[in-house]
């Protein structure tokens, strides 16, 4: 698993347009782990070929920690809801 830092250049005055850029990178093996601020900004994917698993805690629902999803290229944010229907996760 790869994780990327992203760092966010701009005062914020633009909500939905950050100034991001990449930063510090990683790859995670077993055993490894994490931590993410509620100040910053990370990505992880999977880059092997075999499954991998990650458990991700955040103490809240989340759709109540204020997360967002953000595109690097285009330079902008959304929020990251996710929609339950059907006792299934969908993501929106």
């Amino acid at each position: 698993m790869r994780e990327l830092f992203v760092e966010q250049l701009d005062d914020g005055t633009m909500p939905g347009h950050p100034d991001l850029t990449r930063d510090d990178e990683q790859v995670m093996t077993v055993g490894n782990i994490a931590r993410c601020h509620p100040e910053q900004i990370h990505s992880i994917w999977n880059v092997g070929k075999d499954i991998s698993m990650s458990l991700h805690t955040y103490g809240r629902h989340i759709n109540y920690t204020g997360r967002s999803q953000f595109d690097l290229e285009h330079k902008r944010e959304k929020p990251y809801v996710i929609k339950v229907a059907n006792n299934e996760r969908v993501r929106a």
